[in-house]
């Protein structure tokens, strides 16, 4: 069995069509050695929005959606709007409580499409770092 690489993205239903060409685009560049779990945040997407995403499955890639409205909703007082980051933008923030089982996660934006297999930078060393991140 191929090792599990679990990639996270947040989105609302706005942020779907660029969710859509990131998912496409991490699946042209993978490798078969892998499997690719990719998880997607969200307190509640319409049920066209989730078809059309999970039309990207296939053998290597489940996408699983995980509605976060309840975490959100115990804090959400506390977040800000600021310039063009929405609610949307602090759901990573509830990775590492909800998914305790993972020692080591990818988190994507929505709006980017991968070039190269995920797979090199999820087997780059951590080292002492908590988060690492990439231009």
């Amino acid at each position: 069995m191929n090792r599990e690489i679990p990639i996270f993205f947040s989105t609302d239903d706005h942020y779907i069509p660029f969710l859509d060409v990131a998912i496409r685009s991490l699946i042209a560049n993978a490798s078969k050695a892998f499997e690719y779990r990719i998880i997607v945040l969200n307190t509640g997407l319409n049920e066209d929005s989730v078809r059309k995403v999970r039309q990207n499955e296939q053998a290597g890639f489940t996408i699983d959606f995980i509605d976060i409205s309840e975490e959100v909703a115990a804090i959400k007082s506390r977040f800000k709007n600021v310039y063009h980051f929405s609610i949307v933008t602090y759901y990573r923030l509830f990775i590492a409580s909800i998914f305790p089982q993972y020692d080591k996660i990818i988190y994507l934006d929505c709006d980017l499409a991968v070039l190269d297999d995920l797979g090199k930078l999820y087997d780059e060393p951590m080292e002492d770092n908590f988060c690492m991140a990439v231009i």
